[in-house]
């Protein structure tokens, strides 16, 4: 379903006119009607208008959930990242990042080093 549907869809579902729609979302009825039927494609600030005037998020709208993260993968991974982050220091997401571009032989050899690292006093982190 594109987004001019999805707009209609769900302006009907609220028991909405396109008069009531455009006034809430301070856009022209005209505009609504064209945005509808396909004729023109409204932009990011309008399209975050008309949802927030739907209640709904723009994301649904524009199918950006679907398009730019599929099954929610992307939100699962921020959240992962965030939480390296906040155990292990801002580098982390930096250094994981790096660590999966190596193949398995420099994985290991990125261990080995990490794990010497370890051994010299003044990398160690001060035990409280």
């Amino acid at each position: 379903m594109d987004v001019g549907e999805k707009i209609k869809k769900t302006r009907l579902l609220k028991n909405m006119k396109q008069a009531d729609l455009a006034e809430k979302a301070d856009i022209s009825r005209v505009a609504i009607g064209n945005y509808e039927r396909n004729e023109r494609t409204p932009t990011v600030d309008v399209i975050e208008r008309i949802a927030r005037a739907l209640d709904v998020d723009p994301n649904y709208l524009m199918d950006w959930e679907e398009k730019y993260n599929p099954g929610g993968k992307l939100a699962d991974e921020v959240k992962l990242l965030e939480q390296i982050e906040s155990m292990f220091g801002c580098n982390a997401a930096e250094l994981i990042d790096s660590f999966k571009n190596l193949n398995e032989t420099g994985k290991s050899k990125a261990a080995s080093y990490v794990s010497d690292l370890c051994e010299i006093e003044i990398y160690r982190n001060k035990q409280k």
